[in-house]
C-alpha cells in the first residue's frame, strides 16, 4: 500500500448519476491487469469475478483507455497515455 490517491473523472451518463447518490466509489479497474479494456457488462460478468454488486451501465463508448499522470516533486510523469495526449495535458497545465 502506498500513499498515493488515484482519481478518475467518468464521462460515462450512468457513472455520473451513481456518483450524485454516492458522493465517491473506492474501486479497482474492471479489467485485469495487464489485459485490455472491457467494452461491455458481459464480457465483463464473464471475466470478474468476487464482486459486491454487478451494476450494468450498457457499452462503454469511450474513445480509448485512459491516461494515468503521477506528479512527483512538481513534475509530471506519465505512465500510460491514452485519450488525453501529454500534449493536450501540459496546455491544462
Amino acid at each position: 500500500m502506498t500513499d498515493k490517491v488515484a482519481i478518475r473523472v467518468p464521462n460515462h451518463q450512468c457513472t455520473l448519476q451513481l456518483l450524485e447518490k454516492c458522493d465517491f466509489i473506492v474501486g479497482t479497474s474492471a479489467n485485469i491487469s495487464g489485459s485490455h479494456s472491457f467494452r461491455d457488462s458481459e464480457e465483463c460478468y464473464k471475466n470478474i469475478h468476487n464482486y459486491d454488486l454487478f451494476l450494468d451501465g450498457g457499452t462503454i463508448t469511450s474513445r480509448g483507455e485512459s491516461t494515468i499522470i503521477e506528479f512527483i516533486d512538481g513534475k509530471l510523469k506519465i505512465h500510460r497515455e491514452g485519450v488525453l495526449t501529454q500534449k493536450e495535458i501540459l496546455k491544462i497545465l
